[in-house]
């Protein structure tokens, strides 16, 4: 799952000016490397994947479930405002670490996917509940959860579209 790039290293160390025979030498140390990697680690980089992803989804919950006074209280336009610079911050980050894990190209578009649909997922069963609960106080949510959701997941996924675009206009 978790694998060393070893062509966009080389690319880098090309960039900064290393001869070729110090990069295939260096190639070729990581590539005995990852060989001799200890069972347990190899476990360890096949799991981390996945750990993150579950981490991903309850730092979700949480997240959702912090902003509920914000979406009870505060109006529309604003409402939406926090839930889209939260997307975009959480989306940024999640962007961030994906990319430097050495993933597939599969796994990364798949880790993408997952943490879209689970946010969204998560979003809307957070209002949801809330709704169900806070109805039985007289409190309403007002605010359409289907505008949360697209703003949450737009923004949540625009700094990995922008930097696919910025990766694709480079070559």
């Amino acid at each position: 799952m978790i694998n060393t790039n070893h062509r966009h290293i080389a690319e880098t160390l090309k960039q900064k000016g290393w001869e070729d025979s110090h990069i295939s030498k260096t190639i070729a140390i990581l590539k005995k490397a990852e060989e001799n990697k200890h069972p347990n680690l190899v476990l360890l980089d096949q799991s981390l994947f996945v750990v993150s992803l579950v981490l991903v989804v309850i730092m979700n919950i949480l997240i959702f479930t912090g902003i509920l006074p914000l979406i009870i209280e505060l109006p529309l336009w604003l409402v939406i405002l926090c839930v889209s610079l939260l997307g975009l911050c959480f989306g940024f980050f999640m962007d961030h670490a994906l990319r430097h894990m050495d993933l597939y190209k599969h796994h990364y578009v798949l880790a993408g996917l997952i943490l879209s649909v689970s946010s969204a997922a998560i979003m809307f069963l957070v209002l949801q509940i809330a709704q169900g609960v806070l109805n039985q106080s007289g409190i309403y949510i007002k605010t359409n959860p289907i505008l949360l959701i697209m703003a949450y997941v737009i923004s949540f996924s625009l700094p990995h579209f922008t930097y696919k675009i910025k990766e694709t206009s480079k070559v």
